[in-house]
C-alpha cells in the first residue's frame, strides 16, 4: 500500500516489508500512533506501543507525556527492539509536554517502542507517538 509524501500513516496501515531509502530526521511526519491519550500506573518500564520501521537511518521520535499529579514524575523512553536507545525523558506537568529526540541506527523492520513508568499510586499519560524523517523518495511504504 503506498502512502504519498505528506500523508499520515497509522499503525493500522502496517502491511508488509518493502525496501525503503535511507532517511534523515526532519519535520516530515511519517507515522503517527497513540493518537488518543493512553494511561498506566506501572512503576517499572512497560512497553506502551510498537511501530515497525519502514526504513533505515535517523528518525525524529516524538511523544507527549504528562503525570496525574505534579508531585509525581512520569518517565518515558524510546527502545529499539527491546533495548533502550533514547534518553530517559521525565515530566512533572499535569498537561501534555512533547518530548523529541533524533535517534540514528534504525534498520528496516526494527521496532521503535515507547516505554513508560511512574511512581506508585500515580498515573502516566502518553499520546501522539510520532516518527518524523525525510527521504529522497516521494512515496513510501509503511510496514
Amino acid at each position: 500500500m503506498g502512502i504519498s509524501a505528506g500523508e499520515i500513516a497509522t499503525a493500522s496501515d502496517v502491511l508488509e516489508k518493502v525496501p525503503f531509502y535511507p532517511t534523515t530526521a526532519s519535520t516530515v511526519l511519517l507515522i503517527s500512533s497513540l493518537n488518543s491519550e493512553n494511561t498506566t500506573s506501572a512503576t517499572t518500564y512497560t512497553k506502551r506501543e510498537d511501530i515497525a520501521m519502514a526504513g533505515s537511518g535517523t528518525f525524529r521520535i516524538q511523544f507527549a507525556i504528562r503525570t496525574s499529579a505534579s508531585t509525581a514524575t512520569a518517565y518515558g523512553r524510546v527502545y529499539q527492539n527491546g533495548v533502550a536507545v533514547g534518553t530517559e525523558q521525565s515530566e512533572t506537568a499535569s498537561t501534555q509536554v512533547i518530548k523529541s529526540e533524533d535517534i540514528s541506527g534504525w534498520e528496516l523492520g526494527d521496532l521503535c517502542q515507547l516505554y513508560t513508568k511512574i511512581a506508585s499510586g500515580n498515573f502516566v499519560f502518553v499520546q501522539n507517538f510520532n516518527i518524523y524523517a525525510s527521504t529522497n523518495k516521494s512515496e513510501f511504504q509503511v510496514l
